[in-house]
């Protein structure tokens, strides 16, 4: 998703997005994409009773694993449906969440998405991490990773790459990318099988 930014037309924001399995079979997962450099949108079906969003569950495992992410909350079918929502007692008791009201939206009319876009926006602008100075040997890791025709390497090849290329601390760096989105690198276990080394074996360098 690229985002145009008025105060530097010449430099659009490219955030990269996950779409999460709401699913029970699928939260084992989601651990894997919960970190500081991100923002998270919580969609919800508001022709549902509030009861039934989930919502809280949702917001709890944020809490949890990203506590200093922002959470816009984004109800659809606005065209036809109002968002009843404790909003303000929701933000009282999960200050992440971002905004005054709840965002919504409808996909058949388009009514909201300006607003939400700018929402997200100004939420990433500020994040830590954009705009920030990087080392040059980060720029020559990043086109030595672009160079690489396979789509995953083992993490000892990985790591190796990214010393070839100057870079300093490798773990950092590595770290980093996984946060925005640039490679998937799961160097630490999941937390259900912290011993289970497979994961920290293998680096995906395009998720897409």
């Amino acid at each position: 998703l690229k985002l145009d930014q008025t105060a530097d037309p010449d430099h659009p924001i490219t955030l990269r997005v996950w779409d999460f399995g709401g699913q029970y079979f699928y939260q084992a997962t989601h651990q894997f994409f919960y970190s500081g450099k991100s923002i998270f949108l919580l969609v919800w079906n508001p022709r549902e009773p509030y009861e039934r969003s989930n919502l809280p569950s949702w917001l709890d495992r944020l809490r949890a694993l990203a506590p200093t992410s922002k959470v816009l909350l984004v109800a659809t079918h606005a065209s036809d449906h109002t968002a009843n929502i404790p909003f303000s007692q929701l933000k009282d008791q999960y200050p992440q969440i971002a905004g005054e009201a709840a965002y919504a939206i409808d996909s058949e009319t388009g009514a909201g998405y300006q607003e939400l876009q700018q929402a997200i926006l100004d939420q990433t602008l500020l994040l830590e991490h954009i705009g920030a100075t990087i080392p040059g040997s980060w720029s020559e890791a990043a086109k030595a990773i672009q160079d690489t025709k396979a789509n995953h390497l083992s993490a000892d090849e990985f790591l190796k790459l990214l010393k070839q290329a100057g870079v300093d601390d490798p773990d950092q760096l590595a770290q980093h990318w996984n946060y925005t989105g640039e490679i998937t690198y799961f160097s630490k276990n999941p937390i259900y099988n912290p011993d289970q080394p497979e994961l920290t074996d293998w680096v995906i360098l395009r998720p897409d």
